[in-house]
């Protein structure tokens, strides 16, 4: 009967919206819906989300204050100062006139409890800013080789590499085969930059560098590289994650 409760809330939710998708597999980790609601005459989706932040530089005036709901409109019941701690327990976005809002609901040590305004997004530039859009990072499917594989969507993900590299059928050097190679330009700038589309959950280290499995596309193919082996050639989080990206928007640079 749950199931069946769940199924016609979700598809009412659709119907009525068009705008989030609800493939929403997170195995009840964060990213995970826990609510579909109207608030405000808007449409919420409202997802699990655990995570301790402490408040930086990077956060911005209107990223101080915690209110009695998600609406600038509530009460404010405190505000943040610079070093606050706060943990994380909830993620709130709806789409309103081509822009994004998003809340957190957020809970500190002296027991205050409330939500915060995380930013208003154009559809464009939001795409960096939050945190589930498209249901970023959900998964995609598990891969076994010589252990399992959680493999995550990637949004909006680039980086760069700057040598010759191996581009593998799964994560991972052992039992995975070489399909093709990445090759530096022969003239112009030797850089080559890949659009990352998934990436595995787990690390690895490999020559004293611990990171991810990415996903890339390179001349049609698609296939995998170590993260180790590709950097980012801007500012930020080296992977636009939900939980860097919270982390970038509130913390320190």
């Amino acid at each position: 009967m749950k199931k069946i409760t769940y199924f016609i809330v979700v598809f009412l939710w659709i119907t009525g919206t068009g705008l989030f998708s609800q493939t929403n597999n997170y195995n009840n980790g964060n990213g995970t819906i826990v609510e579909l609601k109207k608030f405000n005459n808007q449409k919420w989706e409202i997802r699990k989300h655990i995570q301790r932040v402490q408040i930086g530089d990077m956060a911005n005036k209107y990223n101080m204050l915690i209110y009695e709901n998600h609406s600038q409109q509530s009460k404010i019941v405190y505000e943040l100062k610079l070093d606050d701690y706060i943990n994380v327990s909830q993620v709130a976005q709806t789409y309103i006139d081509e822009q994004f809002y998003v809340w957190l609901k957020v809970g500190m040590d002296n027991n205050i409890n409330g939500w915060l305004f995380f930013g208003e997004y154009s559809s464009n530039y939001g795409r960096y800013h939050i945190p589930y859009l498209n249901n970023r990072w959900e998964i995609i499917e598990y891969i076994k080789t010589t252990r399992k594989w959680t493999i995550r969507r990637m949004l909006f993900q680039w980086v760069t590499v700057w040598e010759e590299l191996d581009i593998r059928n799964k994560p991972g050097i052992i039992n995975t085969t070489v399909i093709s190679k990445i090759v530096r330009p022969k003239d112009g700038d030797s850089q080559v930059n890949l659009e990352v589309i998934e990436a595995t959950e787990e690390t690895e280290t490999i020559d004293d560098c611990n990171d991810r499995w990415l996903k890339i596309r390179y001349n049609g193919i698609e296939g995998w590289i170590f993260g180790g082996d590709a950097n980012v050639q801007r500012g930020g989080p080296k992977y636009y994650l939900p939980e860097t990206i919270i982390d970038f928007g509130l913390g320190y640079y």
